[in-house]
Order: structure tokens, then sequence, then C-alpha cells
């Protein structure tokens, strides 16, 4: 049994669809269980349309060919005609900086929900309830589970929802019951608890061997970055974004270590961790030129994966 879970990470979804098409390449061996919230629920929803290992790769290759196509921030979200002063009116009247129709309408052309609920890959996407503050988790099962959970079914709104980050999307509202549901990684920016809980309703403690469990991480577990380069919102936001995740990144992986070492009935794990060395931009910029390196990055990073002595090591 194996697990793949894709951390939060915005514009850096380049590395962990190079991680994918690198690790599902070389072994070909399919992912029972596939977890993710922000920009890791597209990736994550994308690979647990297929339940073997040659179509997970071949969807890993479409999440590669759409990230590399990107032509700019324009693909992901729109911006308003008059810089700054349209995006505070949006920003008052939606809760959000940016319009993301045009991630709403990759999402809705590449995931498949009627294949997401035929596939026999465990999937698990989060989000959170600005209302209640919960973490709210959506997916699909195989099978009648060990341990059945009752689960939200997976749609384009929960997709979104995921990848709606605070302040800069709009929350994504549910009209029947007025929840205002926002991106899971503000509570769980690398979903290991999901992982491990649909793992135990798989029934894994009962295989007497560890499972692998492969996480993507979309940045270092060192935070080092560029100049900023000026003050402007467009400047600014992004950046705190991407020192906000790296400290949470940091305290997942830690919980997570401390968990597989020393709670008994925990389902016992080799984890092993994908992260870049280093990247050269931040949450919300969609250069393409950037976004191929970070690819390319991500197939070199799949090649050496990272221990839990060396995670260990990085973490203290």
């Amino acid at each position: 049994m194996k697990a793949l879970v894709f951390s939060g990470g915005g514009s850096k979804i380049a590395f962990e669809a190079g991680v994918a098409v690198e690790l599902l390449g070389a072994s070909g061996q399919p992912y029972d269980v596939v977890c993710g919230v922000s920009t890791g629920a597209l990736a994550a929803s994308m690979i647990a349309q297929a339940g073997t290992g040659l179509w997970q790769h071949a969807l890993a290759l479409r999440l590669r060919d759409v990230v590399l196509g990107l032509r700019g921030n324009g693909d992901i979200f729109k911006s308003g005609p008059i810089p700054y002063l349209s995006d505070a009116l949006r920003l008052v009247r939606t809760g959000g900086l940016y319009d993301p129709a045009p991630l709403r309408r990759i999402v809705e052309k590449v995931i498949d929900l009627e294949a997401l609920r035929r596939s026999n890959t465990v999937l698990r996407i989060g989000m959170v309830n600005l209302n209640s503050g919960a973490y709210l988790t959506c997916g699909t099962e195989r099978g009648m589970p060990a341990e059945p959970k009752m689960l939200l079914p997976v749609t384009h709104d929960f997709i979104m929802a995921s990848c709606a980050v605070p302040g800069v999307f709009p929350p994504v509202r549910l009209f029947r019951s007025g929840a205002l549901l926002v991106d899971g990684g503000v509570r769980n920016i690398t979903p290991l608890s999901d992982c491990f809980e649909a793992l135990r309703e798989l029934g894994a403690h009962a295989l007497g061997k560890p499972v692998q469990v492969d996480v993507v991480m979309a940045s270092p577990l060192s935070y080092n970055a560029e100049p900023l380069g000026g003050v402007g919102p467009e400047k600014v936001l992004p950046r705190a974004l991407s020192i906000l995740s790296n400290e949470v990144y940091r305290s997942d992986l830690a919980e997570a270590l401390r968990r597989n070492s020393q709670d008994p009935k925990a389902v016992p794990c080799e984890l092993r961790v994908f992260a870049p060395d280093s990247v050269e931009q931040d949450t919300l910029e969609f250069d393409p030129k950037k976004m191929r390196d970070l690819y390319n990055a991500g197939l070199e990073a799949a090649r050496r994966p990272l221990t839990e002595a060396e995670l260990y090591e990085r973490l203290r």
C-alpha cells in the first residue's frame, strides 16, 4: 500500500508535477491514497482519477502539460483594470483581491468528477470553514473501508475552496448552509493527518509492515529568497504567504515524525519527503520560465528523497 501527499504552494505546483511524473514513471506502481490541499488539491484530484500506475502516470503528464502551458498570472486569476484600486474594491466586495475565474475553468476542464467516483484510488482534499474554523475533508472511498467515515463528496466547488487563499481569492460560499470555505492550508498545509486517517480506514494498520508515504513539499524546508524588490501589495502579499507556508510546513512535518515514532495506535509509515533546495518565485508568481525550472527541479528531487533521519536534522 502506498500514499502520496501534496502540500499547498500556489505556483510551486510545477515542482509537485515534476515529482509526480518522475515517481509514477519510475515505479509504475499506483498510489492507493492521494491527498492534497490548496493547489495540491488540484494535483491530487488529477492523479486520483485513475487507479493504475500507467494511467496515474498519464494523468501526471497531463498535469505537467497544464502547468507548463500557463503563460502567466492571467491564466490563473484576473486583476482589475486599475492597479491596486480595482483589487482593493474587489477585496471589500467579495473577500478576495483577485478573480480566480481562469483557475476555475482549468479545474472544470481537467477534473472529471465521474472518473473520480469510479476510480479505486482514495482521494482526500481539505478546506476550512471560515464561520466555524473547522477543517473539512471531502474525498472518495474504495469499496467498504475498515473504518468508514462520513465524507463530503468531491465537487469542483470544493476543489476551488481548497485553492481559495484567504484575502487573495474570494471564499467559496455554500448557499444552502451559508458556509464560507477557504484554503485547507490555513490549518493543514501538508495534509498528513488526512492521509493517515484514510490509511487507517483502509485497514493499513493490519498489514504488518510500514506503508510508504511520499510527501511532496512545494517549498524548501528552510526559507531563503531573493530580495523583495518593492513594497507594493503584489510583492508583499505573495512573499508573506510563502514565509507563512514555510513555517506551517515545518510544523506539519515535525508532528508527523513525532506521531510516527511515538503513537502506538498510528499506522506504521515509511515517510519519504521530496522538497526543492531553493525556490526563486513566490506563491502567486506564475512566470513560465520559473515554472519550467521548478518542474525540472521536481524531476531531480524525485530521485533523491529525504529520509526521516535527514528530516530530523533539517527540522532542528
